[in-house]
Formats: C-alpha cells, structure tokens, sequence
C-alpha cells in the first residue's frame, strides 16, 4: 500500500537484446512520516533524492501518476501502457485513454491486468 510505479521500456537501437528502463515511484506523503513505518527514514531520503515523488494525504493520489504520465508522452513516444487492475485500474485506464485523445478505435494500446503481487497479497 505503500508505493506505485511506472516503468518505462526503452529499446536500444545498438542491441536489440537490451533495454532501458525509466522507473517512477510515488508513495503518500503521510508514509514518509508514520511513526510505525519503519522504513521512514529510507522514503524521506529516496524522496530528498527524487528517486522517489510523494503525493499528498494518505494514500496514493492517482491524479499526480496519470498527469505525470500524460506530461511523459510529450518528451517520448510511448507505445503501450499495461495498467494493474486491481487498486483503480479500470478508472484510471479510462481517464488516461481520455487524457491522450484515444477513441474506441484506438483502445488497442492501454491494457489493464491484474498484477500478481509479489508479497504474496
């Protein structure tokens, strides 16, 4: 509950067989200071770093990943987005299909799937 992210894939022109990866992360603000989070002190420093953005409140505000992502297809070409289900998804899979001037006949490159977790959740 505490993190989401965004990956971007970018292939390399001079090896096929490897890629670049782009990862955003955003974690509420309200994590960065909880008392029982004990990892407190690594979400301060990732964010003072900026590897990590934080938003306000206590959860996730979604609104900042959809404007962040909206904003990244002005500086590169994103060709498919793949979008977890599970926390929002269908929603904002909507929102963002509104965002980037999709219509029905052009659906075909945001997908949403539910993610298996990997803390076993």
């Amino acid at each position: 509950n505490d993190f989401t992210c965004c990956a971007y894939m970018f292939p390399r022109d001079d090896d096929r067989e490897h890629v670049d990866l782009l990862l955003q992360t955003w974690c509420p603000e309200a994590r960065l200071h909880d008392k029982r989070n004990k990892y407190r002190d690594q979400y301060q420093a990732w964010a003072k770093m900026g590897y990590l953005e934080v938003t306000p409140g206590e959860a996730i505000e979604y609104d900042y990943v959809r404007e962040s992502i909206v904003r990244n297809t002005k500086i590169f070409t994103i060709g498919l987005i793949g979008i977890d289900i599970k926390f929002q998804g269908h929603h904002f899979s909507n929102l963002l299909e509104v965002d980037l001037g999709h219509t029905e006949k052009s659906r075909g490159n945001i997908y949403a799937q539910q993610v298996k977790s990997l803390t076993g959740g």
